[in-house]
């Protein structure tokens, strides 16, 4: 009887001691998928030239990406065509993230002239052949996200 108590609580003991390391995965791979689907949204927009009515007629807000900081991701419009985030661009959403952003915020800006659209990462073109890496982090635990030329992603 007393050896079957110690194995319960053996057990009891490791399942518990699993769960934050489980909770953090989880909200890596949750983050991952968040900045992926609000990538692809950034890019379909910009591809269809899709305008917010509340941006304004009179501003380039066909020009769209997402900025990711701390525990933030903001989709916007590039409305001062700077290729990346900055003060004054349009905010079309804001998204809070449960995981954090390893190096400095980032941002990804697609600019399309269809049938042609070119990814920009902080201001400057991601050439062919070239990718930006997103790195989260979470409890010690750190997933990596590789961006490619044509917006192909991929989670490491």
């Amino acid at each position: 009887m007393v050896v079957v108590v110690t194995i319960i609580i053996i057990m009891t003991t490791l399942a518990v001691n699993a769960f934050p390391v489980a909770r953090s995965h989880q909200n890596l791979v949750s983050d991952t998928e968040v900045i992926q689907t609000q990538l692809r949204e950034a890019q379909r927009r910009a591809m269809n030239e899709t305008r917010d009515e509340a941006c304004g007629e009179e501003k380039a807000c066909s020009d769209v990406g997402i900025y990711i900081s701390e525990k933030k991701l903001i989709m916007f419009a590039d409305t001062n065509e700077s290729k990346e985030f900055e003060d004054g661009d349009y905010q079309i959403k804001e998204i809070n993230l449960q995981t954090t952003i390893a190096e400095d915020p980032t941002s990804f800006v697609y600019t399309s002239v269809p049938p042609n659209i070119t990814l920009h990462h902080n201001g400057g073109s991601i050439s062919a052949g070239d990718v930006a890496e997103i790195t989260l982090q979470a409890n010690g635990l750190t997933r990596d996200l590789m961006v490619y030329t044509y917006g192909q992603i991929e989670a490491q």
